[in-house]
């Protein structure tokens, strides 16, 4: 009787340690800190940790806004991929150019349409800028290059 209580007792030790083992390997890989995975999770390649964002509130730009519907590189490839094209949003500044992100209500706005004004409008835009931009160059058509991303919260037209 007292081996099989050994035995017993030895098992759960085994799970137990293994279930600890692996909710701390996923929650590592969940926040991308796992060594040898931080490059990757989900099927979506995360940026580099080398990289270093700068974040500010409450920026405020006026501009021309202009938008325009980016073709995937890899279409032209063999065998080719199946993304999706993406309306890029963006405003003209003296400064540079913005990649300028809404939001529709919960989520963020991927048409023209969904916005109150059209291209070529001079627009005043408000919100959260981080730096550099996240936008992959080098991934559509037209190479397109921001300044930063503004996460717009405010918005309006201006008189020319």
């Amino acid at each position: 009787m007292r081996k099989r209580e050994k035995t017993w007792l030895g098992t759960w030790t085994v799970v137990l340690v293994l279930g600890a083992t692996l909710g701390l390997v996923s929650a590592a890989m969940v926040n991308s800190r796992l060594p040898g995975f931080e490059h990757f999770y989900r099927g979506v390649y995360l940026r580099s940790p080398t990289r270093t964002y700068q974040g500010y509130l409450s920026v405020d730009y006026e501009g021309v806004y202009h938008y325009v519907t980016a073709k995937p590189l890899c279409r032209n490839q063999y065998p080719p991929c199946f993304d999706s094209d993406e309306v890029v949003f963006y405003l003209g500044t003296t400064n540079g150019t913005i990649r300028l992100i809404f939001y529709c209500g919960l989520d963020y706005c991927n048409e023209a349409s969904q916005l109150p004004f059209g291209d070529g409008a001079h627009i005043y835009v408000k919100g959260t800028l981080i730096q550099p931009s996240a936008w992959p160059t080098t991934k559509f058509k037209p190479s397109l290059n921001f300044e930063g991303d503004l996460y717009v919260f405010q918005n309006r037209t201006l008189s020319n």
